[in-house]
């Protein structure tokens, strides 16, 4: 079974959930390329009080094709780049893991997004409960379950995932999803967020 993903609306530039009305905003055509996942990947230096930051990694290819397929069980059609950083508790056990997926077109990202949300059967069983996150993203999807918390954001041809394994020190999820759909969002306007 893909891993799961909870129940959430579109949001607009603001934040906003659309919950299916007509006035849908104007959809972004963001994608990144692997130097540009790497800076929009959370840092150390955009870490919150009491929490540090670990990078991963970032591929493209063929790599990045096989690590998404991988986490989502989806054929991750158009996928160019994919990156990974961590916010760990200083001094605690456990962390939050930032994934960044960057897709050819909003439509790739979407399609990929879709094929993962488990169906209400699914969030039942494992005991998912879904969360309200709101970080100007224009679709969110994100719960709470026993042994993790899961948000995934899309922002035009980007998707964020968000996996927390319920660290010693309790993450703010909201904060978090804006600092990074916020950095990816500088990154593609052809800024630095760390600047």
């Amino acid at each position: 079974m893909a891993a799961l993903i909870g129940c959430g609306g579109q949001e607009d530039d603001l934040g906003q959930t659309d919950q299916g009305g007509t006035d849908k905003p104007k959809e972004s055509t963001v994608s990144l390329a692997p130097d540009m996942v790497r800076t929009a990947l959370v840092s150390e230096a955009s870490a919150p009080e009491g929490w540090g930051s670990t990078f991963g990694e970032v591929l493209d290819g063929q790599e990045a094709v096989g690590t998404c397929t991988g986490h989502t069980e989806a054929n991750c059609g158009g996928v160019i780049a994919y990156g990974r950083a961590n916010y760990s508790p200083n001094g605690g056990t456990g962390a939050v893991t930032f994934h960044i997926y960057s897709f050819q077109a909003p439509d790739d990202a979407r399609a990929t997004m879709k094929s993962t949300a488990p169906s209400e059967q699914e969030l039942a069983e494992s005991g998912a409960k879904p969360l309200e996150i709101s970080a100007g993203a224009e679709e969110t999807t994100a719960f709470t379950g026993p042994e993790e918390d899961e948000v995934v954001m899309r922002v035009g041809g980007v998707i964020v995932r968000m996996v927390s394994n319920h660290p010693a020190k309790k993450p703010d999820l909201q904060a978090f999803a804006k600092i990074q759909i916020d950095r990816v969002k500088v990154v593609a306007a052809g800024g630095n967020p760390d600047a």
